[in-house]
C-alpha cells in the first residue's frame, strides 16, 4: 500500500482499515477481537486482553474526533469492557475468555494505563461523563500503586518496567486535556521527573527494565528499544504542548541517542539496542516505525521517508491489515497480526493529519 502523504494515511485509515475492524473487530459478545489473520478474518485466540479492547475504543474514539465513525462504537465498547473487566477490589483485570469472563485476575498497571487512556479519549468523542465516572475505581487503584514511581502489578512482581511510566504519563495527558483537571498534570508531572532521575542513564539512553529501587538492571536481562525512545519525546511534545511551558532538552538527548544508534542502513527504528549502542535485533517493528513518525512530526522533522517505509508494512491485499514485523532483509514476517498494534497505527495517522493541519 502506497503511503506517503496525509491524504493516502487518511485514505487507508478511514477509508479501509476503520471499516474493516467495524466489521469484523467486534465479536457478537460486543468485545473486541484479539488478532486477525492474513486473510483479513478475526482469530479467536482463547482469550481477549484488557489492553487490546482499551486500546481499540482509543482507536474508535480517535477515528469518531476525525469525522471516521460515529462515537457510540468508542463508547459501547469501553463500558462493555471496562464492566466486564472490572475486579471487585478495584482496577480492571489483564484477561478474559472468549466469552468476556474472568481469565487471568492480575491487575496490570500498564492495562489501567490503557483503561484511562480509552476512558480519556472516548469521553472527549462522546461527551458521556458515564465514561469518567466508569473508570474511577481504576484511577483509585492506580493511585495506591504510586510511591517512587508505580508499582507494576497486582499480585506484586518484577522487574519494573519504564514502559508502565511512559503509558501512565500518556494517560494522564490525555485525561488532563479531556476534564481541564490540575490533579492529571500534577500526576504527569511527577513521571517526567522520574524520566529524568532515573529512568534515563548519564549516556541519555532510555533502559526497558528496572529493579525495585529504579536501578537499571545489568547484562543481558535489559536493553534499549528506540522505539521507546520516540515515543517519550512525543510525549514531552504533549507535555509541552498542554501545559505552556518549554520543551524539556530530555526530548532532545532521547531523540538524538535514537537516531544516532537506533536506525538501520534503510533508516528503520530496529528492534532493540545494547546500552552501549550496538544493535541487538535488527528486526523493524512497525509499532517503532509508527512512534519514530509521531516524533519526528512533532520535532517538525522531515518525515516522508519514514512514510516510505511504513507503507512496506501495508499489503495492498487484503486492505487494512499489516505486518507486525520485517526481518532485517525487509521480508514480511507473517506469524501474527495483533490488534493491539492498530493503537500506534490511528495514533500516528491521525498525528500526521493535526500536523498538517497545523501547517496548512
Amino acid at each position: 500500500m502506497m503511503i506517503s502523504n496525509a491524504a493516502s494515511a487518511k485514505e487507508w485509515l478511514f477509508g479501509t482499515a476503520i471499516p474493516l475492524w467495524l466489521d469484523i473487530g467486534i465479536t457478537a459478545d460486543g468485545l473486541a477481537v484479539e488478532e486477525l489473520d492474513f486473510q483479513a478474518r478475526p482469530r479467536d485466540v482463547g482469550y481477549h486482553r484488557t489492553m487490546v479492547q482499551f486500546r481499540q475504543a482509543f482507536c474508535f474514539a480517535k477515528a469518531a474526533l476525525a469525522g471516521g465513525c460515529d462515537a457510540s462504537v468508542a463508547r459501547e465498547l469501553f463500558l462493555r469492557a471496562s464492566a466486564a473487566a472490572k475486579h471487585p477490589d478495584g482496577g480492571w483485570v489483564h484477561k478474559l475468555n472468549s466469552d468476556g469472563t474472568l481469565q487471568d485476575t492480575t491487575r496490570d498497571v500498564c492495562d489501567q494505563a490503557f483503561g484511562l487512556l480509552a476512558a480519556a479519549w472516548t469521553y472527549k468523542a462522546s461527551g458521556d461523563a458515564g465514561i469518567l465516572a466508569a473508570k474511577q475505581h481504576a484511577l483509585n487503584f492506580v493511585d495506591a500503586q504510586a510511591g517512587e514511581g508505580y508499582a507494576e502489578a497486582m499480585p506484586s512482581r518484577l522487574p519494573r518496567r519504564q514502559n508502565t511510566h511512559m503509558h501512565l504519563l500518556e494517560s494522564f495527558l490525555a485525561l488532563y486535556e479531556a476534564t481541564g483537571d490540575d490533579g492529571y498534570r500534577a500526576r504527569a508531572e511527577a513521571i517526567i521527573t522520574l524520566l529524568k532521575t532515573k529512568l534515563v542513564n548519564p549516556d541519555g539512553f532510555l533502559f526497558e527494565y528496572f529493579d525495585v529501587r529504579l536501578s537499571p538492571l545489568s547484562g543481558p536481562d535489559n536493553w534499549i528499544e528506540p522505539g521507546h525512545h520516540f515515543e517519550w519525546v512525543w510525549l514531552l511534545q504533549e507535555y509541552a504542548r498542554l501545559s505552556g511551558s518549554t520543551i524539556s532538552p530530555m526530548a532532545d538527548r532521547l531523540f538524538a541517542m535514537a537516531v544516532r544508534h537506533g536506525l538501520d542502513a534503510d533508516g528503520f527504528a530496529v528492534a532493540k539496542i545494547s546500552p552501549d549502542g550496538r544493535i541487538l535485533d535488527g528486526r523493524r517493528m512497525l509499532w517503532a516505525q509508527l512512534e519514530m513518525l509521531k516524533a519526528y512530526l512533532v520535532r517538525g522533522e522531515d518525515a516522508r521517508p519514514i512514510l516510505a517505509n511504513i507503507a512496506r508494512f501495508l499489503p495492498s491485499s487484503p486492505a487494512g491489515i499489516w505486518y507486525e514485523k520485517l526481518d532485517e532483509n525487509g521480508n514480511p514476517v507473517r506469524n501474527r497480526m495483533p490488534a493491539s498494534t492498530f493503537y500506534h497505527v490511528t495514533g500516528a495517522f491521525t498525528e500526521l493529519l493535526n500536523s498538517t493541519k497545523a501547517t496548512a
